[in-house]
């Protein structure tokens, strides 16, 4: 939290969601996952790079709040940020582009009471259980630029690479709004630096709940990511350099052990 209480003008909602979300992640990253208060245990990696430690300096804040949308849109109450959030959190217990959004709620809330609950909250803010998972994954970037767009304090950069880290994979281009009002126009090393997050995000998501090695990771990244951009020569330069370097800063972290 004390990296954000240092920016001048962010909110207290922000603060508390960020507060939030981490609390969440650091029991996804340790294999636990918060459902209604409760943790289950899970297998996981204990060997994992933070976001932070991956990306280039230029964009380690924007990387530190890119998924602030994975609790839920602005309008949402903590009750129902928790909801959103133990759902992206079992996400990796479901095939997200083969299954259904009530089958995690089923999964994640097995209690009936429990999840009737839950089924009411998410109709609140517009969730219908019965579309894909995928379609209800994709809405934290919506519901992040809702979040980002309502907090001056943030430059119109810093939300363009945030909210941008699912445009190859996904491909979610999402404009951002500069402090005046304006859209953001995207600089000379904009997409370098987005495109860094968007494979730095992948990596930290394969290696931390896929039970994933660092070197099974790269070949993942490479595997997923080169195809996509192989009709650009440049392009597919540029990702494999980004996930060379990868590499490297993965290499030389000290192991952890289970």
């Amino acid at each position: 939290r004390g990296i954000f209480e240092k920016r001048e003008g962010i909110s207290a909602n922000f603060l508390d969601r960020m507060e939030q979300l981490n609390k969440t992640r650091k029991r996804i990253e340790k294999g636990s996952t918060l459902v209604y208060g409760e943790e289950t245990r899970e297998t996981h990696l204990a060997e994992s790079l933070k976001i932070s430690e991956l990306v280039p300096k230029e964009i380690r804040f924007p990387a530190l709040i890119h998924d602030v949308g994975k609790t839920g849109p602005l309008s949402a109450d903590v009750e129902t940020s928790k909801v959103v959030m133990a759902l992206f959190a079992a996400m990796h217990k479901l095939e997200v582009d083969r299954s259904l959004l009530k089958e995690l709620v089923k999964i994640i809330y097995p209690q009936a009471e429990d999840r009737e609950r839950a089924l009411i909250l998410l109709k609140d803010i517009g969730v219908e259980v019965d579309k894909p998972l995928k379609d209800f994954y994709q809405m934290h970037v919506e519901w992040g630029r809702q979040i980002m767009e309502a907090e001056p304090a943030l430059t119109g950069q810093e939300k363009y690479f945030a909210l941008n880290h699912h445009r190859i994979l996904r491909g979610l281009e999402v404009s951002a709004l500069n402090q005046d009002g304006s859209i953001y126009q995207p600089r000379e090393l904009d997409d370098y630096h987005a495109t860094y997050l968007e494979i730095c995000d992948y990596y930290q998501a394969c290696i931390s709940r896929r039970d994933n090695t660092h070197s099974k990771t790269i070949i993942e990244l490479r595997k997923v990511f080169l195809p996509l951009v192989e009709s650009s020569r440049q392009r597919m330069e540029m990702l494999g350099n980004i996930i060379d370097e990868i590499d490297k800063k993965g290499q030389s972290k000290p192991r952890k052990t289970r």
